[in-house]
């Protein structure tokens, strides 16, 4: 604890410094400086944590609107919450806006509150998926509509939990998801996985 102590105190002093003389410290912010955020975070976890590539991922691309501090934070919240390899979920940060930006629906849930037996999940997993397949003509025309089954191969479930679960759905153009009735949110569950997504097969043809 001394020398995790000593750092932050170093980062205390260093930040200070800044703030007291900001006319003569010109610091750009930390998303405007991307190669400093891993490293940060790396350097804040220490003890041979390491960052798994999907917080590494999330970290690069959030616009980390509180700078180093917030990072910090951030880091610190993984840090306990996490075994060796860390995980950062980016419903943890606290700019959400730019992930309302990207997409239809935003999502947040309590992080393990309930461990789960990973057997039905994992025949969750194998069975079977379908999708519909559409590519237009040039004209707007459908060129190919198909039912589309797939399965995932090679599934290995790391873990599940189920926990509280919120839902925020927005307005988006080619995803309207703001239109269904959604009335409660039951719960919602998180499942760790490595797997394999199999080529898919063709069981209905609509323009045959």
């Amino acid at each position: 604890m001394g020398q995790l102590d000593a750092e932050e105190g170093c980062l205390d002093a260093i930040e200070s410094f800044v703030v007291a003389h900001h006319d003569m410290v010109a610091l750009p912010a930390l998303a405007r400086r991307p190669d400093d955020i891993l490293a940060l975070a790396e350097h804040f976890l220490g003890n041979g944590r390491r960052l798994d590539e999907a917080a590494r991922h999330a970290l690069a691309r959030h616009p980390w609107p509180g700078n180093v501090r917030e990072l910090k934070n951030v880091i610190h919240r993984a840090f306990v919450l996490s075994d060796e390899e860390v995980q950062v979920d980016i419903g943890t940060f606290s700019a959400l806006g730019q992930e309302r930006e990207d997409s239809g629906a935003l999502a947040t849930m309590g992080y393990k509150h309930h461990a789960l037996d990973v057997a039905p999940i994992h025949a969750t997993l194998t069975g079977a998926n379908f999708l519909l397949k559409i590519v237009p003509h040039v004209d707007g025309t459908a060129r190919i509509c198909e039912l589309v089954r797939y399965y995932c191969e090679d599934v290995t479930v790391k873990g599940a939990w189920s926990g509280p679960a919120a839902l925020q759905l927005f307005h988006h153009a080619l995803a309207p998801v703001a239109q269904l009735p959604v009335l409660e949110i039951v719960s919602g569950v998180h499942i760790v996985s490595d797997l394999t997504l199999g080529l898919g097969t063709v069981i209905h043809d609509y323009l045959s």
